[in-house]
């Protein structure tokens, strides 16, 4: 319904691909938007002493194996860990709450409509490029 009605009033629509989001968010966001959720102190203790001592290597199978050194990783989180499906509401509650403030989009029954968010990707919807641009920026 809201797309249907989007289409008759506006022509500017965005699609956000974030289904590999959480390679890129800093181990620190993690932890931070995780106690403004006030998530239990115990998880986010557990998640950040875990987050410290992630690490992996990288081995090349050529007739000469080659082995990486240790690398350590500073963002993101294994899309096969237990805790991804709740980072991922956490951050994208974030995410929504943010574009909600700017005020842009456009309005349905007196509300505006910024953003939906989908299994792979945000849409975001604006009166006009500026608004949209504005928007794009938050993200």
């Amino acid at each position: 319904m809201i797309l249907e009605n989007c289409k008759k009033k506006i022509d500017i629509l965005n699609w956000i691909d974030y289904k590999r989001a959480f390679d890129s968010v800093p181990d620190t966001c993690i932890i931070k938007l995780m106690e403004m959720f006030k998530l239990s102190p115990m998880l986010i203790h557990f998640m950040r002493i875990s987050m410290e001592q992630w690490q992996t290597i990288i081995i090349l199978n050529v007739p000469s194996p080659i082995i990486t050194n240790v690398i350590k990783i500073n963002s993101g989180i294994s899309v096969v860990d237990t805790f991804t499906p709740l980072i991922f509401c956490v951050a994208l509650a974030t995410l929504s709450s943010i574009l909600n403030k700017t005020k842009k989009g456009y309005s349905l029954y007196g509300e505006k409509i910024s953003n939906l968010f989908y299994i792979h990707y945000l849409r975001s919807y604006a009166q006009n490029d500026d608004d949209l641009e504005e928007m794009l920026r938050k993200v």
